[in-house]
């Protein structure tokens, strides 16, 4: 029963049908001890395993048995252990019925029987040739806790448990199983279910432009023994717009996980259900496909990659998150895995250089040039604000009117939104305020993280003279040569009359 290993480490404990000594306890009571082994994390869970025990049968050694047996299924070839309960139990009615003396199992109760005792107060439990090995024990206990009703348990808490000696199903998070008490034992828990990690497939996206694509890889883990339904939920803010088209899970090529669902059946096709909104999405794999998946008994990884559009919402210095969540069954749920991205702005002063308060000049219009040199669209907000238009405002269709150029006022710095931190820009001036030179150059600016920077530019007043050796010296040189190649044409002429 590799599932119920990996479920619970048992140790001096048993299923029903697993071989241990007996060893004969004049008490009545044992000690079920719940540990944690160094694997488990609780970092990694927001919903702790929680145990209740419940008791099935009673459970008691027979005096004139060596300690030295083996403790099999209580049947009357193993008779170490007497296993009885009592006729009031409310175990009984789901177990089955009795008519007169002959006992009745419950629809699709095969593997015990009881007879009535001497005594009148108790029943015999007996094994059928349907629970013979530890994986109909599991199919038992998926049973007793699939029909249990409202019957109550006792809560086990970490650490030592006293109980009465006996037959116990154990129900967690993570599913049913059944033990046999008569000795002190103790359970191990262990990190058994599914784990989920996310991060930016790119680490420089922590930082980005308004309409880039911002690319995300996020890994779940399937555990072997997993049998219950996996739900994986990806939750972003406003500033981020999904690209619904964009998901993909792959299983290492062990497998074909689609959402086509034609030919389920088919070898090596997980079938998944994925709903979606621009916020976000959700992921099924309900609990045929998981144990689907991970029927060669082997841990799985599935890697989901997708991606996300930083939009026109998104507010410079103010993060982008996009959160994943994973719950498993009806018990489990991870803490939440979040990655975040900001937008950044950054300020213009156009001043002139001969005013030492460097007060604004109105009336220069830029371009802004990306870090590959290519002008970027923006949308006018106000006087002083331009933002960067999104992939929706830039669209053949669209009926927003964005502009190619930012222009200064008196009244303020210009301030520039919607860019990424981490590249170079560059400020292509191509009006300058009137009476003022335009810049013959491009002025860099890299706007940082801190959402303060202010790009100073300067403009001179005159007009700008051509430097020695410009086109203005060319233009002269040549002139002066023509001149003087005709005055000697001239002297020529005379001389020769």
């Amino acid at each position: 029963m590799k599932k119920f290993k990996k479920m619970f480490a048992v140790l001096a404990a048993s299923a029903l049908v697993a071989a241990m000594p007996l060893t004969v306890l004049a008490d009545s009571t044992v000690n079920i001890t719940l540990k944690r082994d160094a694997s488990y994390n609780k970092d990694d869970v927001k919903t702790e395993y929680t145990y209740t025990a419940y008791k099935i049968f009673d459970a008691n050694a027979d005096a004139g048995i060596s300690n030295t047996q083996d403790n099999k299924t209580p049947t009357s070839k193993n008779p170490q252990v007497a296993y009885t309960i009592d006729k009031d139990s409310d175990w009984v009615s789901v177990l089955g019925t009795f008519e007169g003396n002959v006992f009745k199992p419950a629809v699709n109760q095969v593997w015990i029987k009881l007879t009535k005792a001497a005594d009148g107060e108790n029943y015999i439990v007996e094994a059928t040739d349907q629970l013979k090995d530890e994986g109909d024990a599991k199919a038992f206990a998926d049973w007793l806790f699939a029909n249990k009703g409202n019957i109550t348990g006792e809560t086990l808490k970490i650490g030592d448990n006293s109980v009465d000696k006996g037959y116990y199903l154990i129900e967690s998070n993570l599913g049913s199983n059944l033990i046999l008490a008569t000795t002190d034992m103790d359970l191990v828990e262990k990190n058994t279910y599914p784990s989920a990690t996310k991060q930016l497939t790119n680490s420089t996206d922590d930082h980005a432009q308004i309409g880039k694509d911002i690319n995300y890889t996020a890994t779940v883990i399937v555990p072997s023994g997993a049998n219950q339904e996996i739900v994986v939920t990806d939750t972003m803010t406003q500033g981020l717009t999904l690209n619904v088209n964009s998901l993909k899970i792959d299983d290492d090529g062990k497998n074909e996980i689609t959402t086509d669902s034609s030919d389920s059946n088919a070898d090596k096709k997980i079938v998944y259900t994925y709903t979606h909104n621009d916020r976000g999405f959700t992921v099924t794999i309900d609990e045929d496909n998981v144990k689907e998946l991970v029927k060669d008994e082997k841990q799985h990884k599935l890697t989901f990659t997708y991606s996300a559009k930083l939009n026109k919402d998104a507010v410079a210095g103010t993060s982008d998150n996009n959160k994943l969540n994973l719950k498993y069954g009806n018990n489990f749920e991870s803490n939440t895995n979040q990655v975040d991205t900001s937008t950044q702005k950054f300020e213009v002063r156009k001043y002139d250089g001969a005013d030492e308060t460097k007060a604004n000049l109105a009336g220069a219009r830029f371009n802004l040039l990306d870090g590959e040199g290519q002008p970027v669209k923006l949308i006018k907000v106000n006087d002083t604000t331009y933002r960067v238009a999104d992939a929706t405002e830039t669209a053949e269709k669209s009926t927003t009117v964005t502009v190619d150029y930012f222009e200064t006022v008196a009244s303020d710095n210009t301030v520039i939104t919607g860019v990424d931190g981490d590249v170079q820009y560059w400020l292509k001036e191509i009006k300058a305020p009137d009476g003022y030179n335009m810049l013959d150059h491009e002025e860099p600016v890299t706007p940082g993280t801190t959402n303060n920077i202010v790009a100073e530019v300067e403009n001179t007043k005159g007009v700008r003279l051509p430097s020695t050796g410009g086109i203005g010296t060319t233009v002269f040189a040549v002139a002066g040569l023509v001149i003087m190649a005709g005055a000697a044409a001239v002297l020529v002429i005379k001389k020769r009359s």
